[in-house]
């Protein structure tokens, strides 16, 4: 136990430490910051949710002590529960076989999504309208100095948009940051057989049915709200409805796994597809509407046959 608690708050201090390397700034410290979940979820899932509590302990009182409680805070809000929560919830083991027996990790990354959005609506919400018209300007003037506009006024509009729904962005960053720190450290100790669960099939992952409900419930508030003139929940609404389509991407690429396994270039067939997702952004709406349809056409089964699925996990 002793050794395990010792580990546990090695793991803390090193998710700290990556952490501050934020304050260090240029690309290497935002690299090293992105991974500072990884020790976190390397502990928690190697070792049981009692270690990872402490190592997400010890990591937010160090980053306290470092700097301020303000970003104790903040570390608290978006590093930590997160974690904690995550951690916790996968380590829950019913009376199932294989995957059965372990919490579906669509639940788990509906429930990341819904959280970030929560924490967002709260803070927008609190803030009131005059904070959030404020903090919009003050986006587009960053982009502006960033990409100067010049007379061109559909490039002045591109901005004013962005903006707009520049909250949604960093919830869709940041819940791709905390699945991927999370999928990476599973498949670190798995293949070191230290994993308390087996790795999940990413291939096969499946949302529940409410969360399209509730996505397609946010996204009828967003379009509605600016018609009851709602204000603050109105810039809410329609953030949030965009950001909750991150599950439905990441089901959307399963499908393209699934559906690449049929061509001998499989390969070159994703590498395509991630190319273009990164350097235009908008594909990644179709292919979340792909994977909004696979709730109900179950595209995945259809394609494999009933048999690739248990392929690749």
């Amino acid at each position: 136990m002793a050794k395990e608690i010792g580990i546990a708050i090695g793991g803390g201090a090193a998710g700290a430490i990556l952490y501050l390397a934020t304050f260090i700034g240029g690309p290497a410290g935002m690299v090293l910051a992105y991974l500072a979940l990884l020790p976190l979820f390397a502990t928690g899932l190697g070792l049981g949710a009692a270690s990872g509590l402490v190592a997400v302990v010890t990591a937010t009182a160090m980053v306290t002590a470092a700097t301020s409680v303000l970003f104790g805070i903040v570390f608290a809000l978006v590093y930590a529960l997160p974690a904690a929560g995550l951690i916790r919830q996968a380590l829950l083991r019913g009376d199932g076989v294989d995957d059965e027996a372990w919490y579906p990790p669509g639940r788990i990354l509906a429930w990341l999504v819904l959280y970030g959005c929560g924490l967002f609506a709260v803070l927008a919400l609190a803030g009131g309208e005059d904070e959030i018209a404020a903090m919009v300007s003050e986006i587009e003037q960053v982009m502006a100095q960033v990409l100067p506009t010049g007379d061109n006024p559909r490039v002045a509009e591109m901005m004013q948009a962005i903006a707009g729904y520049f909250p949604a962005i960093l919830i869709f960053s940041w819940a791709i940051m905390v699945i991927a720190n999370a999928a990476i450290a599973e498949a670190l100790l798995a293949k070191a057989g230290r994993a308390i669960r087996p790795k999940p099939r990413y291939s096969a992952v499946e949302l529940p049915g409410w969360y399209a409900g509730w996505t397609a419930g946010m996204a009828a508030l967003a379009l509605i709200a600016p018609w009851l003139d709602l204000g603050a929940p109105t810039f809410v609404a329609r953030n949030a409805a965009l950001a909750m389509l991150v599950p439905f991407l990441l089901v959307g690429l399963a499908v393209i796994h699934v559906w690449s396994r049929r061509w001998p270039a499989r390969m070159a067939i994703l590498a395509g597809c991630y190319v273009v997702l990164l350097l235009f952004g908008w594909p990644a709406l179709l292919v979340a509407g792909l994977g909004f349809m696979e709730q109900w056409l179950l595209l995945r089964r259809r394609i494999a046959g009933g048999t690739g699925l248990e392929e690749e996990r």
